[in-house]
């Protein structure tokens, strides 16, 4: 049951990924964006940032575990 809905949340992001491209290549071909702009990639991912959040999140694992007084 479990892999059931790891499957469908998986292919509805798939979905959601391929609609979105789909709709930003209409918009480039209708004129509303430069073909620069639909071509550029997405903004990465920050890894300072993951690794602060990453660090709180364990801080707060062993706040609950009991490992500091």
């Amino acid at each position: 049951m479990i892999e059931k809905k790891k499957k469908a949340a998986v292919a509805a992001v798939m979905h959601y990924l391929a609609l979105e491209e789909s709709q930003l290549i209409e918009a480039a071909e209708e004129g509303f964006l430069d073909q620069q702009q639909a071509a550029a990639p997405a903004p990465g991912v920050q890894p300072w940032a993951l690794s602060g959040r990453q660090a709180q999140m364990q801080m707060r694992t062993m706040m609950q575990m009991k490992a500091f007084n």
